[in-house]
């Protein structure tokens, strides 16, 4: 599988051009940031979602849960 963690696949990932060139920001940490970075909060933008999906691992039968909520669900949807 890829590797789609980065703050460029987001949500909160908010790029600002301004007269230096291009700013990027995390609209939830409020942070400046780069787009290679990786950070525990990710929470990924929805066509990322589906890009993760078609790219299931075929020995584990993971994907990646459509819902995202910040419940007792882990990234494989099983209830901790």
């Amino acid at each position: 599988m890829k590797d789609f963690h980065c703050c460029a696949t987001c949500r909160h990932f908010k790029p600002e051009k301004t007269p230096k060139g291009m700013k990027y920001v995390c609209g939830r940490l409020g942070y400046e940031t780069k787009t290679n970075y990786q950070f525990n909060c990710w929470s990924p933008k929805e066509h990322v979602i589906k890009l993760m999906n078609k790219e299931t691992d075929p020995k584990t039968n993971w994907r990646y849960i459509q819902s995202l909520s910040f419940s007792s669900t882990n990234y494989r949807g099983e209830t901790a």
